[in-house]
């Protein structure tokens, strides 16, 4: 479990009910910047960010070394 699947929770939690009424383009949609779980115990940091999806209507992400 890294950044994507924290931000995979977080999405859920916050918009799992109202997930298919949320504009991915739009105000209530969230963009999610975080560190993986991990950081500070391992060396090296990775930068996650991540939101719902505009094309697929799902949760799209990119993770940055």
């Amino acid at each position: 479990m890294g950044g994507r699947g924290v931000v995979t929770y977080i999405l859920w939690k916050e918009l799992g009910n109202i997930w298919e009424n949320i504009d991915p383009l739009g105000t209530e949609n969230l963009l999610i910047i975080l560190t993986g779980p991990l950081t500070g115990y391992y060396p090296g940091i990775k930068t996650c960010v991540s939101g719902k999806s505009p094309e697929s209507n799902g949760v799209v992400g990119s993770t940055l070394s």
